[in-house]
């Protein structure tokens, strides 16, 4: 859930898979106030919504077949970088469209 600060008031509820028990999750401080969330459509997908337009999706990244167990965008969240319990692999991409730009292992 998300809220205001000024009220607490609800601005939002996400919905995200029951299995993320570690909270998963990541934070851009920019303008645009982006969160990455595992999605709640299927497991390692990635379901980025923005802050600054009442929390609309911005868009979905399937990612990995495997649970996400790491986010995180860099400094001025022009990219999202994301792992997967199968550990093998982080991947790289751009946003705001969510196009992969990179693949490490």
């Amino acid at each position: 859930m998300v809220y205001t600060i000024e009220g607490l008031t609800l601005v939002k509820t996400i919905e995200t898979p029951a299995a993320n028990p570690k909270g998963v999750g990541a934070l851009s401080l920019t303008a645009d106030g982006l969160v990455a969330l595992p999605a709640a459509t299927s497991s390692g997908a990635i379901a980025v919504h923005s802050l600054s337009d009442a929390m609309a999706t911005e868009v979905e990244i399937a990612a990995h077949k495997s649970p996400l167990t790491a986010l995180a965008f860099n400094e001025d969240a022009s990219l999202l970088a994301s792992a997967s319990t199968q550990g093998t692999l982080v991947r790289v991409f751009r946003m705001p469209e969510g196009r992969k730009v990179f693949t490490l292992r």
